[in-house]
Order: structure tokens, then C-alpha cells, then sequence
């Protein structure tokens, strides 16, 4: 059994190293207090909550590099630069792609996608759009950033 030795500052109960002379918290002077003992399996579990976001998600997986892609929600733009919600790394041809290449918006149970770059196209099931239309999209739609290509998953609910 293995032992966890501290010292509990006085001021403001914060378990310190044992070898610790002042608070790690709040600095007072612990140097006087009595080191404790207690049996690591007695150490408190802490739930931390996280956030997680159910909204509904598309996961853009490429398809010149299986294993790379990315995951875009509603109202996201796509692009290779932090301008953009989110940024796409890793893949081949990425310089092709603009700093903000395109955005996903949903209405009901559609989801579409519509370039917003000055320069560059999108491809959506082999059809090249170079405007700002919503273009619909589904799962198994093949969509093209400039070269790089990446085949659509609906993914439902993304947990953290």
C-alpha cells in the first residue's frame, strides 16, 4: 500500500508537499505544521465536468490521406489560416486551399456548403462552383477544397 504524505496549510487547507515551506496557495508559512499520512487509496476522486456539444457535426475525411480530416458544425468556415473556424492541416495540396475556403450552414436536415474565397473553387460531387450559392450536401458527398478532396460523414452528436 502506498502513502501520500502532505502538509495542510492552516490558513486556507490546501495539501502541500511535505517538504514545502510555504503554501503553494495562499504562501503562508506551513514550515511548523506536521507532515500527514494518508493511504493512496483513500485520495478523493474529483469529477471535473466537461463540456460537451451535441449539435449536430459533419466530419470531412480526406481522401489522399485516410486517417486526416476534420470536424465542422454549423455556421464554420473552412480554411488553412486561423482566420478560419477551422483550420485544415496535414493534408496534400493544402496550399491550394484558401485561408477561408468555404462555410457549412444547415437549414432543417440539410446541410450545404458555399465558397466564400475571392479566388479558388469548391467541387461538390464533381460539379465545380466558384459563386457563393449554398451547394446541398449529404453523406458520401465528395467535396473539393481547390485539389484536395474529402468524402462527407454525418457524425450526429460530437462528444468533447
Amino acid at each position: 500500500m502506498s502513502l501520500l504524505r502532505y502538509r495542510t496549510c492552516p490558513g486556507c487547507g490546501t495539501e502541500n508537499p511535505p517538504t514545502a515551506a510555504d503554501c503553494e496557495n495562499c504562501g503562508l508559512d506551513i514550515l511548523g505544521e506536521q507532515v500527514e499520512n494518508r493511504s493512496a487509496a483513500e485520495t478523493p476522486i474529483i469529477d471535473i465536468p466537461v463540456e460537451v456539444d451535441t449539435s449536430p457535426a459533419l466530419r470531412f475525411e480526406s481522401l489522399a490521406s485516410p486517417g486526416l480530416g476534420f470536424t465542422v458544425r454549423e455556421g464554420q468556415t473552412i480554411g488553412r489560416s486561423d482566420r478560419a473556424d477551422v483550420v485544415i492541416e496535414g493534408v496534400p495540396e493544402l496550399d491550394s486551399i484558401s485561408r477561408v475556403m468555404a462555410k457549412v450552414n444547415r437549414r432543417g436536415d440539410q446541410w450545404f456548403i458555399q465558397h466564400v474565397a475571392t479566388t479558388n473553387f469548391i467541387v461538390v460531387d464533381g460539379e465545380r462552383y466558384e459563386d457563393d450559392d449554398d451547394v446541398a450536401i449529404r453523406e458520401g458527398s465528395v467535396i473539393g477544397l481547390a485539389l484536395c478532396q474529402f468524402i462527407v460523414r454525418e457524425t450526429g452528436a460530437v462528444t468533447a
